[in-house]
C-alpha cells in the first residue's frame, strides 16, 4: 500500500459545482480525466483571487477544510487576499459558494504555501494509465 491520498478542496461558484456534478452524476470511465479539464477550466476564474503569485496551469486546490472555520467571512480571509476581499467581497463569496473534496495520491501534490497545493495534471494522467 502507497503513501495516503491527500484530501484537497476546491471552492467554486454555483456554474462550477453544477458541472462538477455534471461529471459525477454521469460517471464516466475518464472521470479522473474530466474533473482535472474542469479544475483546469476554473484556473483563469480563481487566478485573480489566489493568496500566491502563482499562476501555473495544473489546478492549485486547498487543505482548507471548509468545517474548520466558525463563519464564511473567516473562511473567505484565509482563502483569499484581503486587499482582493476588501475590492470585490461579493464576487469572493461567490466564489466559495460551493466546496468539493478531492481525494489526490500525494505523489501528484506539490504545497505552494501553507494552504495551497498544485496538483500535477501530467502525475494524475500517468497513474490514470497504469
Amino acid at each position: 500500500m502507497g503513501p495516503k491520498p491527500w484530501t484537497l478542496y476546491h471552492y467554486t461558484d454555483r456554474d462550477g459545482f453544477e458541472a462538477f456534478c455534471t461529471i459525477f452524476r454521469t460517471a464516466p470511465s475518464n472521470l479522473s480525466e474530466l474533473l482535472l479539464k474542469r479544475l483546469m477550466a476554473e484556473g483563469p476564474k480563481h487566478a485573480r483571487h489566489r493568496n500566491s503569485g502563482d499562476s501555473a496551469r495544473d489546478p492549485q486546490l486547498r487543505l482548507l477544510d471548509p468545517g474548520r472555520f466558525e463563519s464564511k467571512e473567516t473562511l473567505l480571509y484565509h482563502l483569499f487576499s484581503p486587499v482582493v476581499i476588501d475590492e470585490d467581497w461579493d464576487q469572493c463569496s461567490r466564489m466559495a459558494a460551493f466546496c468539493i473534496a478531492f481525494l489526490v495520491p500525494s505523489v501528484a501534490c506539490t504545497m505552494l504555501s501553507d494552504s495551497e497545493v498544485c496538483v500535477s495534471s501530467r502525475t494524475i494522467a500517468t497513474l490514470n494509465m497504469q
